[in-house]
């Protein structure tokens, strides 16, 4: 193991036959994506080539049509997709790159999506990034079709310790429609875990008058909540300017809306 590698990307070697005679000559590996691996919260969104190039890109049926970085002006941002086809079928993985996972921890992967038709895709763990090292099927879905976006994700666990490669393996048939794949993440899910993550309000209040503040409060953790506290905060000095306590029930995945005054 080479660990001198300072960064996750694309590496060759360069091999040099030495004999008694002195040195012979030289040749270069394939490319490789070495580097440190990766640590939970990961997030990718293709946003640079160095990041794409993070990923290992397999054409298993070897038909010079897979997964390709796309720029995508309606999210002003790039996506990996798959064109369409008349004539032939998918057998295309994307893999990541080597990410460290514990037992006794649940994780969530999760993946924006967008298809024109439908298409078959798995969400896939692995030992190796190769087609026959991805052989744990977290998430099948079949014909699926979203003509807008959407966020879909599968929560799992490891049995043991050490590196894994996560990653989506396209299989869809002729005819098959585009698919655009973005925004992936891996997470560590909390049993319980509320976060706020909108907050809308008057930002130059004058003193004597109530201003009313709407939050977004998303359950991300795996357990309903029913008893919670939100408060407003000042954001230079964390001094809290007010409290709203409430009972309602929040199911996991799920987001509410809250007015607080102050």
């Amino acid at each position: 193991t080479d660990d001198r590698i300072p960064a996750v990307r694309k590496y060759r070697y360069k091999v040099i036959s030495v004999s008694s005679d002195g040195e012979g000559g030289d040749t270069f590996t394939d490319l490789y994506i070495l580097g440190p691996e990766l640590s939970v919260p990961y997030e990718c969104s293709f946003e640079t080539e160095e990041v794409t190039d993070t990923w290992k890109i397999i054409d298993h049926n070897e038909d010079n049509l897979t997964w390709e970085r796309e720029y995508y002006s309606t999210l002003l941002g790039y996506v990996m997709q798959y064109p369409f086809t008349l004539t032939q079928h998918a057998d295309d993985w994307l893999v990541s790159h080597a990410v460290v996972l514990e037992p006794g921890i649940t994780y969530k992967l999760s993946f924006d999506v967008q298809t024109v038709g439908d298409n078959n895709i798995r969400c896939v763990l692995g030992k190796e990034p190769s087609a026959e090292g991805m052989n744990r099927i977290l998430q099948e879905y079949e014909n699926l079709v979203c003509e807008e976006w959407e966020t879909r994700s599968v929560e799992f666990t490891v049995d043991d310790p050490g590196s894994y490669y996560m990653g989506f393996q396209l299989y869809s048939l002729p005819r098959n429609a585009l698919i655009d794949l973005t925004h992936i993440k891996l997470e560590a899910v909390m049993a319980n875990d509320l976060a706020a993550v909108s907050l809308n309000g008057h930002t130059d209040p004058v003193a004597g008058t109530s201003y009313p503040y709407r939050f977004a409060v998303l359950n991300k953790g795996q357990n309903a909540q029913s008893r919670y506290r939100l408060c407003l905060m000042n954001e230079l000095d964390k001094d809290t300017l007010a409290i709203l306590e409430s009972e309602e029930t929040i199911l996991p995945g799920e987001t509410k809306d809250f007015v607080l005054s102050w």
